[in-house]
């Protein structure tokens, strides 16, 4: 059978909503915080206490008070929707960025405002970091004297990006070629076109980067060589762009043209520069080499003429490949421009060359072979490969992130922006670039504050800060921002900026608030105590009404474990049912609704005990382990009594019932006894028979009286009252326990006053109170220390009549002294009192118009103290009410 659903315990739910939400919530009314949540504290370093009755404008930078004040009202007026930023001063007086959102509300019946708040400066830090990044990429690429492009993998090789180098190697404006205007595939020389476009689909075929040398026809038709590096950027499988970098080599090639004029000139050359020359026949066999080809791959010349190919010396992979291809060229008499490749030195190691060479042709035409040099590009090839990396990385970095970043100069105009920044703000990149950013995205009335931030970063400093920024279309947005300096070379070059959207995270912190005010408004006015545990049953969490409950305060009850507050009973108890419930998880673990419902005597902070209902339940992390107990303890003392007196008044009524017939059974005989003996005594008898004649008829008489108290008792009726003498019934009780006295050696000091006057009263009900105190003390003594000294003193005092019964016991505790005289008290052991002696006996002297009171220190026993008002002289025609 499945265990009944339990509810979802709502004010866990909440607290743990409110204690792990990033948001604070808060409520303002009359220009003063009166509600904030706990977790403000987190960025704020003020706790709630030190927000309540302060103005939330205190904590604001002085520069953004004005500011905030206005949004506030807007949004509050319903004209703004979006959240807004400004600057906080924290407890510690560091500078914090608030995003921030407030609504009207109602609240106690009064008009508030509820606000929301999010700390994002991490995020600003984050976004200011990448800004950096992509500014570097951008200064990399535009300091470089070689064009760099980015373009689509499409027949135009349309260009995404260009930098400005493009301008004077082609001729045309950069603008031109991003426009889609000029492709440069139009630049290329008819006879070269179709060269450089089977290089890159061959590369790109397979996988490898794509190197060529090739012509193009410049705007003015000037003519000029160059030397592309390029490769592919791969999309879902497939190859989305191309990047590269274009060399003007004109200057080269004439050199080289010039190098190969004479052969004599060509000898010198070859032998004196650091470059590789040689030259091969038509079958690839090398027929000269210079000696700088030791110094680049270990050969001495006479090991490579007329023994090896040059594509002997490419690696074993890709052999073929390149042969192929080289032999392909040769067929063509065309030149080897600046063709990048691999050569397998004599250690084994790879050196990366940039081969050119020109056919050298027979007088009919025919090809004899090529002459050409090689140049050692591997360190080049590298940086160019870590540049290549870097490049796509910031480019991918910047393009690819879902915040908002712009690249400023250090006039606060655009450079760049990036698709997230393009889809915040509506704008496209080239509609803001070389614009003012006071003019696009700083709202009217913010100016001042926007131009301190940059003033700021171009000092050296960070920025970070929640703000409101302006869309396109004028609407205004919640964004944190982040801004920090660009360098390059330690030169303060401009600004990157990160804005990220704080919308959603404005309105999550709207709902957490409203969700914590919920959670804090039960908690704090239950009459339960709600109280939390962790697993080593150490208390986290305890509401205000503990201290009614406890004694104790929330802060005091945090500081004990459970075992300080139960009677060991209890906690053997709580321990017992806690053992069960984890072994329970083993084998019904994420049962959040799983409740345990038990009693527990809980010691309270004075010494007394109360009884409790307690509730309990496991707190759940999000995977369901148990990280804690959640309990609902209820006061059930009094019920508990009134079940006590329930039970009691049912044993009273029977033994009311069994007095009864007692008594009418005893009644007969005792009056066959009291009638037999006062005839006996007018019989003359002889004098000792007549005293013990006398006492027989005393002692009947005095059982006869007793059983009409039965009587009484049985039938409830109230006790006739008339003069009495205190010392009369004081030595009547006296002499009743007389036996006992001696018998647990205690000493009677009896000191009654001679003069005492009587009083007005039921002389066997005041016999009845001062039995119990006397009984009381006995026992008391007898505990102590077997015996001690009882003193019985009567005087009079004014108009009353006093009678004081004095122990030299123990004493009684200040705790109990406080409720002396409550039902149901009672220090003995369990069977030995009801609880209800002293509460009687203060019941019948109230009734007789007098007091009783007592006197204790603990260690030097106690006095119990009866007042009773002096018997006026009667009346004819008076009656006892």
């Amino acid at each position: 059978m499945k265990p009944a659903v339990q509810p979802v315990d709502i004010e866990a739910l909440f607290k743990t909503v409110v204690n792990e939400s990033p948001v604070a919530f808060y409520i303002v009314q009359d220009g003063e915080f009166c509600y904030v949540t706990p977790n403000i504290r987190r960025f704020t370093g003020y706790g709630e206490d030190e927000l309540l009755g302060r103005s939330p404008l205190e904590f604001v930078v002085p520069e953004d008070r004005k500011a905030v004040a206005k949004n506030a009202l807007r949004m509050l007026k319903g004209e703004l929707s979006s959240p807004y930023q400004f600057r906080a001063v924290c407890k510690n007086s560091s500078i914090r960025w608030i995003m921030e959102a407030v609504t009207p509300i109602r609240y106690r019946g009064r008009r508030a405002t509820l606000g929301n708040c999010m700390d994002f400066t991490e995020r600003r830090q984050a976004e200011e970091a990448l800004k950096e990044s992509e500014e570097r990429f951008r200064l990399l690429a535009d300091s470089t004297p070689a064009a760099v492009y980015l373009c689509r993998n499409d027949e135009r090789w349309t260009m995404l990006y260009l930098n400005d180098a493009v301008e004077s190697l082609t001729g045309y404006q950069r603008k031109s070629f991003l426009n889609d205007e000029v492709s440069f595939s139009d630049l290329f020389v008819t006879e070269d076109r179709e060269m450089v476009y089977s290089a890159v689909t061959e590369a790109l075929k397979q996988g490898l980067p794509f190197h060529m040398v090739y012509r193009i026809i410049r705007a003015d038709g000037t003519l000029r060589w160059v030397e592309e590096f390029g490769n592919a950027v791969r999309r879902d499988g497939g190859v989305r762009y191309l990047v590269g970098v274009i060399l003007d080599i004109t200057e080269r090639k004439r050199a080289e043209e010039e190098l190969l004029d004479t052969k004599g000139r060509f000898d010198q050359l070859a032998e004196q520069s650091r470059t590789w020359v040689w030259e091969v026949d038509a079958e690839g066999l090398y027929t000269y080499v210079s000696h700088v080809a030791e110094q680049v791959i270990g050969y001495r010349p006479e090991e490579l003429v007329g023994r090896m190919h040059f594509y002997d010396l490419h690696p074993e992979e890709g052999r073929d490949a390149f042969k192929s291809a080289a032999f392909e060229t040769m067929a063509r008499k065309e030149a080897f421009v600046d063709l990048v490749n691999p050569i397998r030195a004599r250690n084994g190691d790879v050196v990366w060359m940039s081969t050119n060479g020109l056919p050298v042709l027979n007088h009919d035409g025919s090809l004899l072979g090529y002459r050409g040099s090689d140049i050692d590009i591997t360190e080049r090839r590298r940086a160019e490969e870590d540049m290549k990396s870097q490049t796509a990385y910031f480019q991918q970095l910047f393009e690819g992130s879902p915040d908002a970043i712009a690249i400023l100069d250090t006039e606060d105009q655009f450079v760049r922006v990036n698709r997230g920044f393009e889809k915040l703000f509506g704008y496209a990149g080239d509609e803001i670039v070389g614009r003012s950013i006071n003019d696009v995205v700083v709202p009217e009335g913010h100016e001042e504050e926007a131009c301190a931030s940059s003033r700021a970063v171009l000092e050296g400093g960070i920025v970070r800060k929640e703000g409101v920024r302006k869309r396109k279309d004028g609407s205004l947005v919640d964004v944190s921002v982040t801004g920090y300096p660009v360098r390059i070379d330690d030169e303060l070059v401009g600004i990157h900026a990160i804005y990220s959207d704080i919308t959603e995270q404005k309105q999550a912190e709207e709902a957490l608030r409203a969700s914590e005010e919920k959670y804090r408004v039960l908690c704090e006015n239950a009459s339960d105590v709600i109280w939390t545990t962790d697993m080593d049953l150490r208390f986290t969490y305890t509401s205000p009404s503990a201290d009614e409950l406890h004694g104790y305060t929330p802060e005091e009850i945090t500081s004990l474990t459970v075992d300080k507050i139960l009677t060991p009973s209890s906690m053997e108890a709580i321990m017992r049912m806690f053992q069960e419930e984890l072994a329970a998880e083993e084998f019904a673990p994420n049962e959040p609704r799983r409740t345990r419902l038990t009693e527990a005597e809980i010691v309270r902070k004075d010494g007394s005990t109360v009884w409790a209902e307690v509730t309990m339940a496991f707190l759940r992390d999000e995977t369901g382990r148990p990280t804690g107990i959640l309990g609902i303890a209820r006061d059930i003392t009094e019920r508990r009594m009134m079940q006590q007196q329930l039970i009691l008044a049912d044993r009273l009524a029977s033994v009311g019932q069994l007095a009864s017939g007692i008594a009418h059974e005893l009644n007969n005989p005792l009056t066959s006894v009291i009638g037999f003996s006062e005839l006996l005594l007018r019989k003359g008898l002889p004098e000792d028979v007549t005293e013990y004649l006398v006492m027989i008829n005393k002692e009947a008489t005095r059982t006869a009286g007793v059983v009409n108290g039965l009587l009484t008792f049985a039938r409830k009726e109230g006790a006739e009252k008339g003069t009495v003498d205190v010392n009369e019934i004081i030595r009547g009780v006296l002499q009743l326990r007389s036996y006992e006295q001696r018998a647990n050696n205690i000493l009677v000091d009896a000191c009654l006053a001679s003069d005492l006057p009587d009083v007005i009263g039921n002389g066997d009900q005041l016999q009845q109170v001062l039995i119990n105190i006397v009984i009381n003390a006995e026992q008391a003594m007898m505990e102590a220390r077997q015996g001690g000294r009882l003193t019985v003193a009567t005087e009079r005092v004014g108009r009353t009549v006093r009678a004081s019964i004095a122990d030299d016991g123990p004493g009684i505790s200040p705790g109990i002294m406080n409720r002396l005289f409550t039902p149901f008290l009672t220090t003995k052991e369990v069977g030995k009192g009801t609880g209800l002696g002293l509460s009687i006996c203060h019941g019948i002297v109230t009734e007789h118009g007098g007091k009783i009171y007592a006197e204790s220190e603990l260690g030097k026993g106690a006095t119990f103290i009866i007042e009773l008002p002096i018997g006026e002289q009667r009346r004819e025609g008076d009656t006892d009410e």
